[in-house]
């Protein structure tokens, strides 16, 4: 019971980590992941907050995710949507309204700040192995077993199709979009190292 008990707290504590690096680097304006940015785009276009837009868009890959498996939409995926949306929105609102960054040097720094957080936050979440996944995960792996490409090429098809939808939406896609796709994947291998393969090294090894 302690071990789910430490889980779950573990799950929620990544979650509420990748809000917290989304909102800094949204907040940095050089450039957000391509879902991130198409959450602003659409907030800025049409209305609403940005979390709201996580729900919408969540909700939406979880039917394209069960559309694409042939099955019913795993409703219990839009449990960490609701999370990452409803403290997406709280920390933007309330915690990190003074973050408005204004010379280029404090826009990155900000920006490679939220990018480390956002690694941390994935990498906790990712060790957790709770078989509750966020949408995009879900269209990912979703896409691998239909087309039988490799994980990576999944994601990075995914990613794409977020690209787009972004520049439709006329998010903020920049230079801090390109850093975030070529180093988050291997930031979150390195926290995970550091996290968690090398305390067990090191708890073996005593």
């Amino acid at each position: 019971m302690r071990q789910v008990a430490s889980k779950i707290a573990s799950y929620i504590l990544g979650m509420a980590l990748i809000s917290f690096g989304v909102v800094m680097i949204i907040r940095a304006d050089v450039g957000a992941a391509p879902w991130d940015a198409l959450n602003v785009g659409l907030q800025q276009q049409i209305g609403l907050t940005i979390g709201s837009w996580v729900f919408i868009v969540g909700f939406i890959l979880i039917l394209i995710a069960a559309a694409v498996k042939r099955t019913y939409p795993q409703l219990l995926n839009f449990i960490p949507v609701v999370l990452v949306g409803s403290l997406i929105d709280f920390f933007n609102g309330y915690v990190l309204t003074s973050l408005n960054p204004v010379q280029p040097f404090a826009k990155y720094g900000a920006f490679l700040g939220g990018l480390l957080v956002l690694a941390m936050g994935i990498a906790i979440y990712l060790n957790t192995k709770v078989p509750i996944r966020t949408p995009h995960d879900d269209l990912t792996l979703a896409l691998n077993k239909k087309l039988n490409w490799s994980v990576g090429a999944a994601k990075t098809l995914t990613e794409i199709l977020g690209l787009v939808l972004a520049l439709l939406a006329k998010g903020p896609i920049s230079f801090g979009t390109l850093i975030s796709v070529a180093l988050l994947g291997p930031l979150i291998n390195m926290f995970i190292f550091l996290l968690f393969h090398r305390t067990r090294n090191s708890g073996d090894a005593s």
